[in-house]
């Protein structure tokens, strides 16, 4: 059997807004890996669908700026963005040199309290997914 790694240095503290943080220091390496989880999915609602949605379209743009624009600081800043919806929890995830995280972090917080929700990326969003239930 092999032995599951110890995890060491786990800093966890909670923010006056009672949001969870927690720290693993990985390595020597300047990367920084911000995931932004929420309960999320079947468990929580009975609305199908919806958290994955959410999720996928939460990247779309902000109320201030566009998707383009954000993919463009964000390739400029070597940061990646990604999302993952299970039965329990939607994440936005976010990866980047730890010396870019001070220029990047006003536009996750912007990501994640102003997304657009602009109708378009909705409706091709909804017919992906009804052309890939009908492929399987």
């Amino acid at each position: 059997m092999i032995p599951f790694p110890k995890i060491a240095n786990i800093e966890s503290r909670e923010l006056s807004n009672g949001a969870k943080i927690h720290v693993i220091r990985g390595g020597l390496q300047p990367v920084v890996r911000i995931d932004i989880v929420f309960p999320a999915g079947p468990f929580f609602s009975n609305k199908a669908g919806v958290a994955k949605a959410v999720n996928v379209l939460i990247g779309d743009g902000t109320k201030h700026h566009s998707q383009e624009y954000l993919a463009e600081k964000f390739d400029f800043f070597a940061t990646t963005i990604w999302q993952n919806t299970t039965d329990t929890c939607a994440s936005t995830n976010f990866t980047a040199l730890d010396k870019h995280v001070p220029s990047i972090l006003p536009f996750i917080e912007e990501i994640i309290k102003e997304p657009s929700f602009n109708e378009e990326p909705l409706e091709i969003y909804l017919d992906s997914e009804k052309q890939n239930h009908q492929v399987s």
